[in-house]
């Protein structure tokens, strides 16, 4: 067992000096205490780090508590304005103390890329999650960022061509870092493309604009097209997903061996594997803020053009429903950065207008909606043909009052979309998992392979389950 104070330093900045040594000792005294109760070895090999060698039984009680020490370890105040959390790893099942330690570094590392404050269990192929009901913390430092970006500049500059993709159904998000990106990869003189679907419906007056202008001629090509060019020196920059099930082209990444990921999602036990770099920041509002803070270290002085730089706005924008969800001190620097090189904020709003047709689609979705201790399910009409309006239904229902959380299903395609939206202590995301999705705590996704009855009956089991 690994067991990480996610955010001890961050939780000190914020304490009295003079009451810092004895939130320290409090920290230190819980967790030996909780080793104690597992009859466990403990070793601290880090200021915030300690592993524990336990006997499998106690691991399992454990599982029937629903692990407490999170709880415990929250409730410390020693003038401390933030709670303090937990990430825990855990590895059994392994025929060897290695394996298992191998188990408890994996799961430790999902346990911190879905946001920390929980626990990790990998029983060799299988992983199950308890806790992560906190919020992110936000980290204020650029460190991390200026890093990346020069790391990432020395892979680009190594490369023969580089490759930007995105998930399926790419939104302003997706979209809006794939451009910044390509425009700054393309001012340091290496050749660059978008890879890109047909399935533009969330992006479509984007597009409009970008091809307007012929600049963007050849910028983005198909699946196809990219594999005809690729060699042994391509480089493949994954945006806005980790997921092997949500990527656009999953065949494609593997095919290629040199690849990045750039992504905001909490993280998933099924990510792309075989990266020469991984930047999740589960913090960040968005995928777009991530690249408006990189570009300002890969290149002195970044050319982003109008369009551009509102591409990245209306990323930022989007996720953060107008700054409202995850909207942290870097996101209102990256906007500030954005709108200093010329990005229109009514632009970006003229991107996200709906028809009167979708309007009224999404007022009669809403009315059908059924409130249950307030939490709210609403079934598109059957008509819904992307999943645009899926989301906008699910971020009005929201803004009723009396409603705390939110779930907008929807058939497309032969498949049940789901939308979830939250206020507050409700974790959309862990319910979506669940049913195979995933996401934010405050906004998640999935999609089903059921009928629309069976559909809202698994996600209503779901939900009372995690209520709990």
């Amino acid at each position: 067992m690994l067991i990480e104070v996610d955010n001890l330093s961050e939780v000190l900045e914020s304490t009295e000096e003079s009451e810092r040594p004895l939130l320290v000792a409090e920290v230190e005294r819980t967790i030996n205490l909780y080793a104690q109760k597992l009859k466990a070895l403990i070793v601290k090999y880090d200021s915030n780090r300690y592993a524990l060698s336990v006997i499998d039984k106690y691991i399992t009680e454990e599982v029937n508590n629903k692990f407490d020490i999170l709880e415990k370890i929250s409730e410390i105040e020693r003038g401390n304005k933030f709670e303090l959390t937990l990430s825990i790893g855990i590895g059994r099942g392994g025929s060897t103390p290695q394996e298992n330690y191998n188990n408890a570094v994996t799961a430790k590392e999902l346990a911190l890329g879905r946001g920390g404050d929980q626990v990790a269990i990998k029983n060799n192929e299988k992983i199950i999650f308890f806790g992560g009901n906190t919020r992110e913390f936000e980290k204020r430092t650029r460190v991390r960022a200026r890093v990346i970006a020069h790391a990432l500049k020395d892979l680009i500059y190594e490369s023969s061509n580089i490759l930007i993709m995105g998930h399926k159904n790419p939104d302003m998000d997706c979209l809006g870092a794939a451009v910044g990106l390509w425009s700054t990869i393309r001012q340091m003189g290496k050749n660059c493309n978008i890879i890109l679907d047909n399935d533009r419906n969330a992006i479509e007056y984007y597009m409009n604009k970008l091809k307007n202008d012929s600049k963007y001629d050849n910028t983005f090509i198909s699946r196809d097209d990219a594999e005809k060019n690729l060699n042994e020196k391509s480089l493949l920059i994954v945006v806005d997903v980790h997921n092997k099930g949500y990527v656009s082209n999953i065949d494609l990444v593997e095919k290629i061996s040199r690849k990045i990921i750039i992504d905001h999602h909490r993280r998933s036990p099924d990510i792309v594997e075989g990266t020469l770099l991984n930047y999740i920041e589960v913090y960040a509002s968005s995928t777009s803020e991530m690249v408006t803070e990189l570009i300002q270290y890969m290149v002195q002085k970044p050319r982003i053009s109008k369009v551009e730089a509102e591409g990245l706005l209306a990323g930022i924008v989007m996720d953060t429903k107008e700054f409202q969800f995850k909207a942290g001190v870097r996101t209102f620097d990256a906007a500030s950065f954005l709108r200093s090189i010329g990005a229109d904020t009514l632009e970006v709003k003229k991107m996200f207008n709906d028809s009167l047709e979708d309007y009224l689609v999404i007022a009669d979705t809403i009315k059908n909606a059924e409130v249950n201790n307030q939490v709210a399910i609403a079934v598109c009409p059957s008509n819904v043909d992307n999943t645009v309006i899926v989301a906008r239904a699910a971020d009005e229902l929201l803004t009723i009052s009396g409603i705390e959380v939110c779930f907008v299903l929807a058939e497309i395609s032969n498949n049940v979309i789901i939308s979830g939206r939250s206020l507050g202590d409700v974790n959309v995301q862990v319910i979506l998992e669940e049913l195979g999705g995933g996401g934010h705590m405050n906004m998640a996704g999935a999609k089903l392979k059921l009928p629309m009855g069976e559909s809202i009956e698994a996600l209503r089991n779901s939900i009372e389950k995690h209520l709990k």
